[in-house]
């Protein structure tokens, strides 16, 4: 905690600064004195708890930079008298806001990832499932984080908690069978564990938790909730009796956020559009060379908003007359056709062109959606666009997943994109549904750039 502390310090005197250098050069100076700027700003970063240090993703620390600072361009207008409400004062005003946004999460990511291997927590998963795999997957590959993991515990066939019995999956860091956790607890530091194991008894988690808590700090806990709980969900102390308060928050009830959603839509679908004239233009040209002469676009009818359908549009990257041909195959293959069914796609298609799957890598051939969303029948951020053949595999989720727009992207390609298998798909969007809020489509659209560039499972 001590060298969670020295972080804070920096990143409050790095950014107060910038801070500085931005106030003596701009109109404020005369008006407003910087020790009353500064204190207003430091205030606001602690409420909003920007200087504590913690290990959320980046995500979350861009979020409660953007609501400090919008709290600060609003708080320095209010305080001061309406004599200095000028269009000049306020401009540079916003201005100053919006670049300490940007410079304070500069700063904080530049800092983390500098200094990582000294701030890091030192954090062991217990447990070897696919929940723990894939939150080794999230820790390792988030920097940001001041977490590192040095040891997933295996408490499969152990005498000292019998009864345990997961998968172990291949993971990156060392294996360590639970009856050997007292041995490596002694020989290494260890500042969090995170119990991975939902399907465990209370009476297993309870020896889990009594033996833990006398050798490390913080232990946390991933839940089984079985698909139940998929909405907003706090925890609540009544007097020493925890509860889970979860609430639906359906996007439809947020009428503001929908307006915004929608102006969104308008202004990157209209330059989406603009920009697809030359690319279709090349495209073309690149289809020609090949000796493909068929039409570059792609339609298909797909379930919107309240179940109307719409045709969607792409970029074509499969052979001329795809679905006919997909039907003859899985006529002639019952394996093509058990794949198919189950995972609603082939994952090495064979009627996927050259071209194609260099658009399909990296995204290029989703663009042509631009049109859909500029004319309002999807949006940049929502649901998978399902098929209608798909309705009845839609099961229980077809409800809540018809109650918005469908994404060109969305959660189920921003957590393992078309790796992910459809059942978890369809869990994906329905919570998309139930938690929307514009800071989420903020963070997805930023994971889908990510993704993109990595070039991470597009097929």
């Amino acid at each position: 905690m001590k060298k969670r502390r020295v972080l804070a310090i920096l990143l409050i005197l790095t950014e107060m600064a910038f801070l500085f250098l931005l106030h003596n050069w701009s109109v404020l100076i005369e008006t407003v004195s910087f020790l009353r700027y500064s204190f207003m700003y430091f205030m606001l970063g602690t409420i909003f708890g920007r200087f504590s240090c913690n290990t959320n993703l980046i995500f979350d620390e861009a979020k409660k930079i953007i609501l400090s600072n919008v709290t600060f361009f609003l708080a320095t207008n209010v305080m001061n008298s309406l004599r200095m409400w000028t269009i000049q004062y306020m401009l540079w005003n916003l201005f100053t806001s919006a670049l300490m946004s940007f410079i304070a999460l500069a700063v904080n990511r530049s800092y983390r990832v500098w200094f990582r291997k000294w701030l890091a927590q030192n954090v062991l998963i217990i447990g070897t499932g696919s929940e723990a795999y894939d939150l080794e997957y999230v820790y390792q590959t988030n920097r940001f984080a001041l977490s590192r993991i040095i040891g997933i515990v295996d408490c499969n066939n152990s005498y000292k908690l019998p009864g345990i019995i997961q998968t172990v999956e291949p993971f990156c860091e060392e294996i360590i069978p639970y009856d050997d956790l007292d041995e490596y607890l002694n020989t290494h530091a260890v500042d969090e564990a995170v119990i991975s194991i939902p399907d465990a008894s209370l009476e297993q988690t309870q020896i889990l938790y009594e033996y833990l808590s006398s050798r490390i700090s913080v232990i946390k806990t991933m839940p089984k909730v079985n698909g139940i709980v998929t909405h907003q969900s706090v925890v609540e102390d009544y007097d020493g009796l925890i509860l889970i308060s979860s609430s639906t928050g359906l996007m439809s009830q947020d009428v503001f956020g929908m307006i915004i959603k929608r102006l969104a839509d308008i202004v990157c679908g209209f330059l989406g559009v603009v920009i697809l004239i030359p690319l279709s233009i090349y495209i073309k040209a690149r289809f020609l060379s090949s000796g493909d002469r068929e039409n570059i676009f792609f339609a298909q009818e797909r379930i919107g908003k309240n179940g109307k359908l719409f045709r969607l549009y792409k970029f074509r990257s499969m052979v001329p007359d795809a679905e006919n041909v997909l039907e003859k195959m899985m006529a002639e293959s019952a394996e093509i056709r058990e794949e198919y069914e189950t995972n609603k796609k082939l994952e090495n298609d064979p009627r996927v062109t050259k071209i194609g799957e260099k658009m399909r890598r990296s995204s290029v051939d989703e663009l042509p959606q631009l049109l859909n969303v500029l004319i309002g029948q999807m949006s940049l951020v929502g649901p998978r666009p399902y098929l209608p053949r798909e309705r009845a595999d839609m099961g229980k989720y077809y409800d809540v997943i018809i109650q918005c727009k469908p994404g060109i992207t969305g959660m189920w390609q921003t957590h393992g994109r078309s790796e992910a298998p459809f059942p978890q798909r369809l869990r994906f969007d329905d919570y998309y549904v139930r938690n929307w809020s514009i800071w989420m489509d903020m963070t997805i659209l930023f994971k889908t750039i990510r993704a993109v560039n990595e070039s991470r499972g597009a097929k």
